[in-house]
């Protein structure tokens, strides 16, 4: 792949950038804060063969990457205002429906499917790692609405097996065993006193 078909140099700015498929016309649109940089990226990725868009992986393997090439369409200079370019070029040249986008929104990998492999390597690379909610702070006013959306439902009933009951009442130690008779008897007792005080009522 030859960067701006023929022209043998790439700035290293911003901007927005396609790859092009000489052979068919389609395009993969893209954006980077240095397009030197993601060039290289590119050539590097659809090399090895693992470019994160298996659709122009496909097609670099079968019209081989002398049929592309990699054209700077747009310098941009407010880096806030990229995505919105990219955005315009890809819906211009229909990149999803007929080129090599995955993703329909500029930044963004909604709607990206990956493959069984893929998603077998995202799992295992998550492994024996923390879940996010380990570390995860909520702030004051998203604690605030959960409760205001909490207020006036009952609260979910956590349901204990026989066995986790059983363990539970099983006394940890002979003083634990005497606490819990003293506990008993105490509350007994006063069962036993507002029953009398019922009947005298």
């Amino acid at each position: 792949m030859e960067p701006g078909c023929g022209v043998g140099w790439l700035p290293k700015e911003a901007g927005i950038y396609y790859i092009l498929n000489i052979v068919n016309d389609k395009r993969y649109v893209g954006s980077a804060k240095s397009l030197r940089d993601r060039y290289k990226w590119h050539v590097r990725d659809l090399e090895n063969n693992k470019h994160h868009s298996t659709k122009l992986q496909r097609a670099w393997n079968k019209y081989g990457g002398d049929k592309f090439c990699f054209v700077v369409v747009k310098f941009v200079s407010d880096l806030d205002t990229i995505y919105e370019h990219e955005q315009s070029f890809m819906d211009l040249y229909n990149c999803v429906e007929n080129g090599y986008n995955i993703c329909p929104t500029a930044g963004s990998r909604l709607g990206q499917k990956f493959s069984e492999e893929t998603k077998r390597k995202m799992s295992e690379a998550q492994k024996g790692k923390p879940k996010p909610s380990s570390s995860y702070k909520r702030s004051d006013e998203t604690r605030a609405r959960m409760s205001a959306a909490q207020l006036g439902k009952p609260r979910a009933k956590h349901f204990k097996s026989e066995e986790t009951k059983q363990r539970m009442r099983k006394p940890k130690s002979p003083e634990h065993a005497a606490k819990l008779r003293e506990i008993l008897i105490k509350r007994n007792k006063e069962m036993a006193a507002k029953r009398k005080l019922t009947k005298e009522v």
